[in-house]
């Protein structure tokens, strides 16, 4: 019998279980004061990953986070950003204007080429037509934005320190476009779901 083929064979089939298995990185509460909680990222092993400074901090009593297939949605002060894990990408997506009351977490395309957010503004100043916008961003496979479709509608939320709409409940996307619940406290059509049309 070859040993130096059994060994060299076995030797291979090792580097590439090793090269097939993916890292997998959740969020994990660290410390938590009253209503502010502070977070890391773990991997697989469940060791907390090197972050940029920035970043760090914004994990700090965050009012928007988000960790989708190894990428981290984040606020760095009003601009709603991007970072890939694997390879460090960071990415800004928008700037939101100031006073707004809140911003949800993001909702994302099942093909993971678009995500989506709902920016509350009771008071609809800087030209808001609703009480509340989705911002719809098409993004390239660097991150980048490649199309960005704002529509301003009466989507469901809720308010405690800030306003928020939650993911996949109150907004997604569908074969069809975007899917929003109507805010349950208006008089025309409360709690009823809508449909937009993307156009591509």
């Amino acid at each position: 019998m070859n040993y130096s083929y059994l060994l060299t064979l076995l030797l291979f089939s090792f580097v590439l279980s090793c090269n097939s298995v993916s890292k997998n990185y959740q969020l994990q509460e660290v410390d938590a004061i009253a209503s502010c909680v502070q977070y890391q990222i773990i991997d697989s092993e469940n060791q907390a990953i090197n972050l940029p400074k920035h970043i760090v901090q914004a994990l700090d009593c965050p009012p928007l986070l988000d960790l989708t297939d190894g990428v981290l949605t984040y606020l760095d002060g009003s601009t709603i950003k991007l970072y890939r894990i694997k390879d460090k990408l960071d990415a800004k997506l928008f700037t939101m204007h100031e006073g707004m009351d809140g911003i949800s977490n993001p909702a994302w395309s099942a093909d993971r080429t678009q995500i989506m957010f709902v920016i509350i503004n009771q008071n609809r100043t800087h030209g808001y037509k609703d009480f509340a916008r989705i911002i719809s961003l098409k993004l390239t496979e660097n991150l980048s934005v490649l199309s960005k479709q704002k529509f301003d509608r009466p989507v469901n939320y809720v308010c405690g320190s800030l306003c928020s709409s939650h993911p996949y409940k109150d907004f997604k996307y569908t074969n069809e476009g975007i899917s929003f619940k109507r805010n349950n406290n208006i008089e025309e059509r409360p709690g009823e779901y809508e449909v937009i049309v993307l156009e591509d």
